[in-house]
């Protein structure tokens, strides 16, 4: 049998009428399971016709591409009578046509012949020469975006219908609202401490004694191997099951379990490194381009992505089981934070793409590799500092984090200095986007200096609490990457604690602190100074006098 023949009477196989769309979901789906029953009939006639003139019609132009359309018209339906039972809108079939009284069915030879016969029709249907069917957007004004990049939803008409099902795959509202409560510790000083009363210092014994409490504290709050391997275990299984569903990911580690400062009730801080178009189908590239046209631009397209991710971790993290799932979305970093599904349960953070936090993990990691007394005195001053309440900046003070930048500017600074400033000697310079990560991982060649100091714990944390008690505060910066003194710039409106980051530079980490929260952090460097020179043992500074909360 001739092609031609075939094709002509492949043609008279008609494709049944699109059904009309009511605001009636009842009368819709009847419609539709009518329409998904005539579209079956429909192919199966196609398939027929193939059996019949055997393998001729198979190799037909018309033959493939009617069949391909029945079969697209099917899964298309299908998923909006899914659609139409949840009561929503059916969506899909319009990929195809939409309702018949929206287009005009035209030949190539009718547009020609007439160029405005498609006036005022934002799409039509159009048959080329050979009879090929195919849909054209005529409207270049209409909306380009017809298809979701992320899932399989398809005839999107406007960017709010668009916006609309987009989040519905923003599922991390879910997770947007703590079940832990809040404590909110706005307290008083219960006693003010003085310059005055630091004068003096104990006795050499008090220093010896002080020392070994220090040293005792260390080995009983560090993290011990044992706990450090089952995070990593921890780490890995989660990795796996983040590759499911984005297999170019990896996890990483980062914060105290990574830079030396540890305790045994560490959270576990993870970084998921994955490139954020991966949260469209492919060809993201394409995509990303072609959303970003349409929603003011690639960093709002960044944000999209990033929430899609988030949101599709936090479903995952659900199916195993992790309790508590939790996503602060306005936090700087957006994070995760959950109990893993393990005994012992572990606190877990997790955010995306934090390569500046696991360099900086890695930078401190020297600093505390480069004298044993460095890591002893972060664990006890981050110990102390949660003792005294001043360690939680959602209260208003300082991070655990911040008191170990305090702690490596004053081990830079105090006579025979302890630390060197490793981002001044640099070999090789690394970048993360705008920010300079450099430093100097030779820690060999500056221990040998560290070890010219001769004090003790005991003697250095005294001189950490002295030091930050009659530290400058109003005019000065905490820096570590600079040996000269570094004076504040700006009004007196500045917080009055500055310690920049030594990375994001633009970064104080003091601006999380209230104006409560600074008087008292200066207050308990005061205290534990004094303490100190009274001959008071560790346990006294770590002691927590019950202080009234102050009503709101």
């Amino acid at each position: 049998m001739a092609t031609s023949r075939l094709e002509e009477l492949l043609n008279k196989i008609e494709e049944p009428p699109l059904p009309e769309i009511t605001d009636n979901y009842e009368i819709d789906l009847r419609n539709f399971r009518i329409y998904l029953g005539h579209l079956k009939e429909y192919k199966e006639s196609i398939i027929k016709f193939g059996q019949i003139s055997k393998f001729h019609a198979e190799k037909t132009r018309v033959y493939n591409s009617k069949l391909e359309t029945a079969e697209a018209l099917i899964k298309a339906v299908l998923k909006d009578i899914e659609r139409l039972e949840e009561n929503h809108h059916p969506r899909n079939y319009k990929k195809f046509g939409g309702s018949q009284n929206k287009f005009k069915r035209v030949s190539a030879q009718q547009i020609l012949e007439n160029p405005g016969i498609l006036n005022g029709v934002e799409e039509g249907i159009i048959e080329d020469e050979h009879n090929s069917i195919f849909v054209l957007r005529l409207s270049e004004e209409a909306f380009p975006v017809s298809e979701c990049p992320v899932c399989d939803e398809a005839g999107f008409s406007s960017k709010s219908e668009l916006i609309d099902h987009l989040k519905e795959h923003l599922t991390y509202t879910n997770f947007s609202h703590s079940s832990k409560p809040f404590q909110n510790e706005n307290l008083e000083i219960s006693k003010k401490y003085k310059i005055n009363q630091l004068r003096g210092a104990p006795p050499r014994s008090a220093w010896m004694a002080l020392a070994s409490e220090i040293q005792n504290l260390y080995q009983n709050e560090r993290q011990d191997e044992g706990l450090l391997t089952f995070k990593y275990e921890i780490s890995n299984y989660l990795e796996d099951i983040f590759k499911t569903i984005y297999p170019n990911s990896s996890l990483r580690m980062y914060g105290s379990n990574l830079n030396g400062f540890t305790t045994t009730n560490s959270d576990l801080d993870l970084s998921l490194s994955i490139d954020l178009k991966e949260a469209f189908k492919s060809p993201r590239e394409k995509t990303f381009d072609l959303i970003s046209a349409n929603f003011e631009g690639p960093v709002k397209t960044n944000d999209l992505c990033e929430l899609i991710i988030l949101s599709k971790i936090c479903d995952s993290l659900e199916e195993i089981k992790a309790t508590d799932i939790e996503l602060r979305a306005s936090a700087r970093v957006r994070i995760i934070n959950f109990l893993t599904p393990t005994e012992p349960k572990l606190e877990v953070d997790l955010c995306l793409n934090n390569d500046l936090a696991v360099e900086n993990s890695k930078m401190l990691k020297a600093y505390s590799l480069i004298d044993t007394r460095v890591p002893c005195l972060g664990i006890v001053i981050k110990c102390w500092a949660k003792a005294r309440k001043i360690a939680d900046p959602k209260n208003g003070t300082l991070s655990s984090y911040a008191y170990i930048i305090l702690l490596i500017f004053f081990l830079q600074r105090v006579s025979h200095p302890i630390l060197p400033y490793l981002q001044l000697y640099v070999t090789e310079e690394k970048k993360i986007g705008e920010y300079d990560c450099s430093f100097d991982n030779d820690i060999a060649k500056y221990q040998a200096s560290a070890q010219a100091n001769q004090m003790n714990e005991g003697e250095l944390l005294f001189e950490f609490f002295k030091f930050f008690s009659l530290f400058d505060w109003r005019n000065n910066v905490v820096d570590i990457r600079k040996r000269e003194n570094v004076s504040k710039s700006g009004t007196q409106n500045e917080p009055f604690i500055s310690i920049q980051d030594p990375f994001e530079t633009t970064r104080n980490l003091g601006d999380v602190c209230k104006p409560l929260g600074v008087k008292r952090i200066k207050n308990e460097f005061k205290r534990a100074a004094a303490e100190i020179i009274k001959g008071k043992r560790l346990q006294k500074l770590l002691e927590y006098e019950q202080i009234r909360q102050i009503n709101n």
